[in-house]
């Protein structure tokens, strides 16, 4: 889960920065969606209830 949470915040900043020319702006604009994920992000791990990773395919059992 914090892996993925790690490369969604990149991408929110670098369109924040992206978007505004200056920096102060754009941490501004970026802060505004991150709180709130971040906030749900915490409770649905206190809960148990954040989406589990895919798992990867099972193997045939050799015969």
């Amino acid at each position: 889960m914090g892996a993925n949470l790690a490369m969604r915040d990149g991408a929110s900043l670098a369109q924040a920065l992206a978007a505004h020319a200056a920096v102060d702006d754009a941490v501004t604009a970026y802060e505004k969606i991150l709180i709130p994920c971040s906030v749900e992000a915490a409770e649905e791990a206190a809960e148990g209830t954040a989406p589990s990773p895919p798992t990867a395919p099972s193997r045939p059992s050799p015969t």
